[in-house]
């Protein structure tokens, strides 16, 4: 049947068709890290159906640090997510003033401001499943 064969059993023709899906997609996930210029990736992340990436800081403490330590803020890589048309982001790298609950809302709200699609905040040891129409969900969270 996979071979695009009919078969017969127990007395009844089976269709191949009705039970092997040829044509399965295909999808691209982009990881980008200690990436000051997230525009760099836009035309790598055309067709993605993930973007994970660093954000490490909001747009306020990057300017703060100014631009030495080559990282992004949620709000520029969301920015170019949305542009992109990727449909789920996954920010990672947080810089420890993110780290807490206060600071990962700063995070959230910000790339939320920018980027409608499916968007996630990396947690250590965190198992993503993506599934065949694109839909990026996150293993035990409430997030769907």
């Amino acid at each position: 049947m996979q071979d695009g064969h009919d078969i017969s059993w127990q007395g009844r023709q089976l269709c191949s068709a009705d039970f092997v899906e040829r044509e399965l997609g295909e999808w691209a996930v982009v990881v980008g890290g200690d990436n000051a210029e997230p525009m760099l990736l836009l035309a790598a992340c055309a067709g993605a159906q993930v973007l994970v990436h660093e954000a490490t800081y909001t747009r306020e403490a990057l300017h703060k640090v100014g631009p030495a330590p080559m990282h992004s803020c949620a709000a520029d890589v969301a920015a170019m997510a949305q542009k992109a048309a990727v449909p789920n982001l996954v920010l990672t790298h947080f810089s420890p003033r993110h780290q807490d609950e206060g600071g990962q809302a700063e995070l959230a709200a910000e790339a939320g401001a920018v980027y409608e699609g499916r968007l996630f905040l990396a947690q250590d040891l965190a198992v993503y499943t993506l599934d065949r129409p694109g839909h990026l969900t996150q293993q035990g969270s409430e997030q769907a």
